[in-house]
């Protein structure tokens, strides 16, 4: 294995095996918490959803699980700077991001699936160090699948919370392009300009999800190839979890031209 960079030995001062296991935990509660609220929503339809100022709806849940991951983050990781998706707007605008250890929760990712009760939606945790991606937790709540990965140390899936041995997991690299599945988008149409380009390479075999992070899990374990975001511009919380994951299982996530996504202090690429 090739020597360890200067920043990859900082990143290694926190106990990152620790770290994963304990954002294991909070995933898991974090996701029982958003259920409760959808179990309650079946029976009364009772669920408070908000249209933010970009438009996307957000709901009770997305902020109670929130609050909690951030509690929880802060409490255990009383060093690290923690945001939140549905606490973001209430940070300084002037905040400047990628400085030393940062938490990047997304409480529920897939928010209108979430409504839509289809259980396309996630809880993710992140962490990056000095604005790098160096361990991510991605739990699916619906599957049970909880999906990890640390910087150096490989990608791996638990399938069912009950299972004491986590499976490592790689993408795909045998299917030709032809082959190849794409999964797109629940909520979103693709562009004409990428649907032109899904026809040129003779791509048929596509399906949908509603979670970024799960879309990031499927290609990770190789159920997927790729996925084309065409329709905005990714935030950090979608984007720190998955970004490890994926390359951990040797992937990648990247512009459209094809170089690194990089939030460079920011809150999207």
């Amino acid at each position: 294995r090739e020597k360890m960079s200067s920043k990859e030995e900082d990143a290694q001062k926190m106990d990152l095996e620790h770290a994963v296991q304990l954002c294991i935990e909070l995933a898991y509660k974090a996701g029982d918490l958003a259920e409760s609220y959808l179990i309650a929503n079946r029976k009364d339809r009772s669920l408070e959803i908000e249209i933010k100022k970009d438009d996307s709806p957000v709901t009770e849940a997305d902020k109670a699980v929130n609050t909690y991951l951030l509690q929880a983050l802060k409490k255990f990781f009383p060093d690290c700077l923690c945001y939140g998706e549905e606490s973001v707007d209430a940070i300084d605008k002037d905040t400047v991001f990628g400085q030393g250890y940062e938490f990047w929760v997304d409480p529920i990712d897939g928010t209108k699936s979430f409504i839509k009760d289809s259980g396309m939606w996630s809880v993710l945790i992140g962490l990056n160090f000095e604005g790098c991606p160096v361990m991510g937790v991605i739990y699916h709540f619906a599957k049970d699948n909880m999906y990890y990965a640390i910087q150096g140390k490989g990608a791996f899936k638990i399938s069912g919370r009950e299972s004491k041995k986590p499976q490592q997991i790689h993408c795909n690299k045998s299917r030709n392009i032809s082959e190849s599945i794409a999964v797109m988008s629940d909520s979103r149409k693709l562009s004409k300009k990428y649907t032109q380009l899904l026809a040129d390479l003779s791509i048929t075999k596509k399906f949908n999800h509603g979670s970024y992070g799960c879309k990031a899990a499927l290609i990770a374990e190789g159920k997927a190839d790729f996925y084309i975001n065409d329709s905005k511009t990714p935030s950090i919380w979608d984007v720190v979890a998955s970004q490890i994951v994926l390359a951990e299982a040797g992937a990648t996530l990247v512009k459209e031209d094809g170089t690194t996504l990089v939030f460079s202090g920011k809150r999207s690429a």
